[in-house]
Protein backbone atom coordinates (compact mmCIF):
# COMPACT_ATOMS: atom_id res chain seq x y z
CA UNK A 1 0.00 0.00 0.00
CA UNK A 2 2.75 2.35 0.63
CA UNK A 3 4.09 1.53 -2.96
CA UNK A 4 1.10 2.52 -4.45
CA UNK A 5 0.74 6.36 -2.26
CA UNK A 6 4.11 6.61 -3.09
CA UNK A 7 3.68 6.36 -6.95
CA UNK A 8 0.83 8.29 -6.55
CA UNK A 9 2.83 10.94 -4.99
CA UNK A 10 5.40 10.93 -7.18
CA UNK A 11 3.27 11.01 -10.19
CA UNK A 12 0.83 13.94 -9.24
CA UNK A 13 3.87 16.04 -8.13
CA UNK A 14 5.33 15.69 -11.76
CA UNK A 15 2.56 16.23 -13.30
CA UNK A 16 2.38 19.42 -11.49
CA UNK A 17 6.42 20.40 -11.98
CA UNK A 18 5.38 19.74 -16.05
CA UNK A 19 1.96 21.61 -16.07
CA UNK A 20 2.79 25.21 -18.03
CA UNK A 21 2.22 27.93 -15.52
CA UNK A 22 -0.68 30.15 -15.97
CA UNK A 23 -0.73 33.23 -14.66
CA UNK A 24 -3.81 35.12 -14.65
CA UNK A 25 -4.37 38.08 -16.85
CA UNK A 26 -4.86 41.58 -15.07
CA UNK A 27 -5.68 45.21 -15.95
CA UNK A 28 -2.66 47.84 -15.91
CA UNK A 29 -4.50 51.18 -14.97
CA UNK A 30 -2.72 53.90 -14.11
CA UNK A 31 -3.47 58.17 -13.62
CA UNK A 32 -1.78 60.22 -12.46
CA UNK A 33 -2.30 61.46 -9.06
CA UNK A 34 -1.61 64.79 -9.04
CA UNK A 35 -3.68 66.60 -12.24
CA UNK A 36 -2.30 69.42 -13.54
CA UNK A 37 -3.86 73.07 -13.86
CA UNK A 38 -4.92 74.81 -16.91
CA UNK A 39 -5.18 78.29 -16.96
CA UNK A 40 -9.04 78.35 -17.52
CA UNK A 41 -8.95 77.10 -14.07
CA UNK A 42 -9.33 73.18 -14.96
CA UNK A 43 -7.20 70.25 -14.37
CA UNK A 44 -6.44 67.40 -16.60
CA UNK A 45 -5.40 63.92 -15.91
CA UNK A 46 -4.37 61.38 -17.91
CA UNK A 47 -4.44 57.99 -17.40
CA UNK A 48 -3.75 55.11 -18.99
CA UNK A 49 -4.39 51.21 -19.56
CA UNK A 50 -3.44 48.31 -20.73
CA UNK A 51 -3.65 44.33 -19.53
CA UNK A 52 -0.47 42.30 -18.43
CA UNK A 53 -0.37 38.10 -17.81
CA UNK A 54 -1.80 37.87 -21.73
CA UNK A 55 -2.54 34.18 -22.56
CA UNK A 56 -5.18 34.26 -25.03
CA UNK A 57 -5.12 35.95 -28.77
CA UNK A 58 -7.36 39.50 -28.48
CA UNK A 59 -8.99 41.04 -31.57
CA UNK A 60 -10.97 42.67 -29.27
CA UNK A 61 -10.82 44.70 -25.87
CA UNK A 62 -13.69 46.19 -24.13
CA UNK A 63 -14.01 48.57 -21.19
CA UNK A 64 -16.29 51.17 -19.29
CA UNK A 65 -15.19 54.18 -17.29
CA UNK A 66 -17.09 55.39 -14.50
CA UNK A 67 -16.10 59.15 -12.95
CA UNK A 68 -16.90 60.56 -10.10
CA UNK A 69 -18.31 62.78 -9.04
CA UNK A 70 -20.13 62.61 -12.40
CA UNK A 71 -21.37 66.16 -12.61
CA UNK A 72 -17.90 67.26 -12.51
CA UNK A 73 -15.58 65.36 -14.05
CA UNK A 74 -15.52 65.00 -17.80
CA UNK A 75 -13.22 62.17 -19.81
CA UNK A 76 -11.24 63.45 -22.81
CA UNK A 77 -9.60 62.13 -25.73
CA UNK A 78 -8.48 58.44 -26.29
CA UNK A 79 -5.20 58.01 -27.80
CA UNK A 80 -4.23 54.74 -28.77
CA UNK A 81 -1.30 52.69 -29.27
CA UNK A 82 -0.12 51.31 -32.36
CA UNK A 83 -1.75 48.46 -33.20
CA UNK A 84 -5.66 49.19 -31.86
CA UNK A 85 -8.20 51.33 -33.35
CA UNK A 86 -11.25 52.43 -31.45
CA UNK A 87 -14.75 51.49 -32.10
CA UNK A 88 -17.13 54.59 -32.74
CA UNK A 89 -20.17 54.57 -30.34
CA UNK A 90 -22.50 57.08 -28.71
CA UNK A 91 -20.57 56.56 -25.04
CA UNK A 92 -18.05 58.64 -24.40
CA UNK A 93 -17.09 56.52 -21.93
CA UNK A 94 -17.19 53.08 -23.21
CA UNK A 95 -13.77 52.16 -24.78
CA UNK A 96 -13.97 49.25 -27.56
CA UNK A 97 -10.95 48.53 -29.24
CA UNK A 98 -10.33 45.67 -32.63
CA UNK A 99 -6.81 44.88 -33.03
CA UNK A 100 -5.31 45.77 -36.28
CA UNK A 101 -4.14 42.65 -37.38
CA UNK A 102 -6.70 40.04 -37.98
CA UNK A 103 -5.58 37.29 -36.39
CA UNK A 104 -5.11 39.17 -33.03
CA UNK A 105 -2.50 39.86 -30.48
CA UNK A 106 -0.88 37.63 -28.16
CA UNK A 107 1.55 38.93 -26.39
CA UNK A 108 1.87 39.04 -22.42
CA UNK A 109 1.48 42.40 -21.74
CA UNK A 110 -0.41 44.75 -23.76
CA UNK A 111 -0.67 48.85 -23.80
CA UNK A 112 -3.69 49.75 -25.22
CA UNK A 113 -3.15 53.62 -25.09
CA UNK A 114 -4.44 56.33 -22.65
CA UNK A 115 -7.15 59.02 -22.06
CA UNK A 116 -7.72 62.55 -20.52
CA UNK A 117 -9.87 63.14 -17.15
CA UNK A 118 -10.72 66.73 -16.60
CA UNK A 119 -12.42 68.81 -13.40
CA UNK A 120 -12.75 71.95 -11.71
CA UNK A 121 -9.72 73.24 -9.67
CA UNK A 122 -12.21 72.74 -6.49
CA UNK A 123 -12.54 69.04 -6.80
CA UNK A 124 -11.69 67.42 -3.67
CA UNK A 125 -11.24 63.69 -4.66
CA UNK A 126 -11.71 62.12 -8.03
CA UNK A 127 -12.42 58.40 -8.54
CA UNK A 128 -11.67 56.88 -12.44
CA UNK A 129 -12.88 53.39 -12.36
CA UNK A 130 -12.01 50.72 -15.46
CA UNK A 131 -14.47 48.28 -15.74
CA UNK A 132 -12.98 45.98 -18.31
CA UNK A 133 -15.14 42.67 -19.72
CA UNK A 134 -14.20 39.94 -17.75
CA UNK A 135 -11.52 41.39 -15.64
CA UNK A 136 -11.40 42.70 -12.06
CA UNK A 137 -12.18 46.58 -11.75
CA UNK A 138 -9.78 49.03 -11.18
CA UNK A 139 -9.80 52.23 -9.63
CA UNK A 140 -7.87 55.35 -9.45
CA UNK A 141 -7.99 58.49 -6.94
CA UNK A 142 -7.34 61.81 -8.50
CA UNK A 143 -6.56 65.12 -6.30
CA UNK A 144 -5.85 68.58 -8.07
CA UNK A 145 -2.62 70.50 -8.00
CA UNK A 146 -3.07 72.98 -5.25
CA UNK A 147 -2.41 76.12 -6.31
CA UNK A 148 1.22 77.56 -5.85
CA UNK A 149 2.12 79.74 -3.49
CA UNK A 150 3.10 83.40 -4.85
CA UNK A 151 6.14 84.42 -2.72
CA UNK A 152 3.91 87.20 -1.86
CA UNK A 153 5.11 86.85 1.99
CA UNK A 154 9.01 87.51 0.73
CA UNK A 155 8.38 91.38 0.29
CA UNK A 156 6.73 91.47 3.50
CA UNK A 157 9.52 89.78 5.21
CA UNK A 158 12.31 92.21 3.43
CA UNK A 159 10.22 94.93 4.57
CA UNK A 160 10.01 94.26 7.77
CA UNK A 161 14.29 93.48 8.09
CA UNK A 162 14.59 96.88 6.77
CA UNK A 163 12.46 98.80 9.22
CA UNK A 164 14.06 96.48 11.90
CA UNK A 165 17.36 97.77 10.61
CA UNK A 166 16.06 101.14 10.49
CA UNK A 167 14.69 101.44 14.09
CA UNK A 168 17.89 99.94 15.34
CA UNK A 169 20.23 102.41 13.70
CA UNK A 170 17.82 105.19 14.82
CA UNK A 171 17.95 103.82 18.53
CA UNK A 172 22.27 103.37 18.30
CA UNK A 173 23.39 106.83 16.56
CA UNK A 174 20.61 108.89 18.47
CA UNK A 175 22.02 107.44 22.27
CA UNK A 176 25.40 107.69 21.15
CA UNK A 177 24.90 111.62 20.20
CA UNK A 178 26.11 113.91 22.44
CA UNK A 179 25.75 117.34 22.07
CA UNK A 180 28.25 119.26 23.92
CA UNK A 181 27.11 123.35 24.97
CA UNK A 182 30.71 125.55 24.56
Amino acid sequence: MKKILSFLVVGVLGLLLYMPSVMAEQVKFNCEKDCKLTSDDTCITTCTFGITGNTATLTKWKATVSLSPADKVTMGEVKLNEGWSLIPNDDKTVIELLSSDPTGVSTPEIAFGSFTVTMPRDTVDCKITLKPEGLEVVEQNVTPEKQPSTGVTLPLIVLGCGLAVAIGAYYVTKKNTKMYKI
